[in-house]
């Protein structure tokens, strides 16, 4: 990822920011791991999964209180998109 990018999809905001260091596909997925156990920590052991399909880790989507964090890892990188339920 070269440049910053911020696009809005179906009313929920992503925002890609460049980062000064390049991650490993082993550092993306230790940095995976480490959210998604924060998440359960959090939210506890219920989200819905997704899988990829692509040899990434699945998608993930914790609810709460209005409130719908999704941890998402491919491709284009990892993304942690924050978005209140409709």
């Amino acid at each position: 990822m070269k440049d910053t990018e911020l696009y809005k999809l179906q009313g929920e905001k992503k925002v890609y920011i460049k980062t000064l260091k390049e991650y490993t596909k082993d550092q993306l997925t230790a940095i995976y791991n480490n959210l998604k156990q924060q998440l359960i920590t959090l939210f506890g052991n219920q989200y819905e999964q997704s899988d990829s399909g692509q040899g990434y880790p699945p998608a993930l989507a914790f609810h709460k209180d209005g409130l719908v964090i999704a941890l998402s890892y491919d491709a284009d990188g990892l993304a942690v998109t924050v978005t209140s339920e409709q």
